[in-house]
């Protein structure tokens, strides 16, 4: 569980500052990941696991050691805007659910992204 100011710093640690989005590609980075625990870059890299399960959405990942994510989208059915929202929406999903968890459970960051897949099946940009 996180306190009001690990959420804080989890929150700036976690907005990405976007480097590219146009043409079916999305490049940004974190400039402040080094703020989150090192604990913490499994589930950064989990969450960009769970990029993928949009169908527009071709390729993506998050280097969760050098704070990049990388996203290839198909470009007719997603535009840079739907685009961002869908990032905003997965790395915000993440972080809710490492509010939820209880610090003596943490699961995997593949049961992680397993979660994750699942609370936004069918979510609607």
């Amino acid at each position: 569980m996180l306190n009001a100011f690990e959420e804080m710093i989890a929150r700036k640690a976690m907005k990405p500052q976007v480097i590219r989005n146009a043409e079916g590609e999305y490049r940004a980075h974190f400039a402040s990941f080094r703020l989150l625990p090192k604990g913490a870059l499994a589930y950064l890299s989990a969450g960009g696991e769970v990029l993928t399960c949009h169908p527009a959405v071709k390729s993506g990942c998050i280097d969760a050691a050098a704070g990049d994510l990388k996203l290839d989208y198909d470009p007719a059915a997603m535009t840079p805007a739907q685009c961002q929202r869908w990032v905003e929406r997965v790395l915000d999903e993440t972080l809710h659910y490492v509010k939820e968890m209880d610090a003596a459970k943490l699961p995997t960051p593949q049961a992680l992204s397993e979660e994750l897949r699942r609370r936004l099946a069918g979510a609607q940009l």
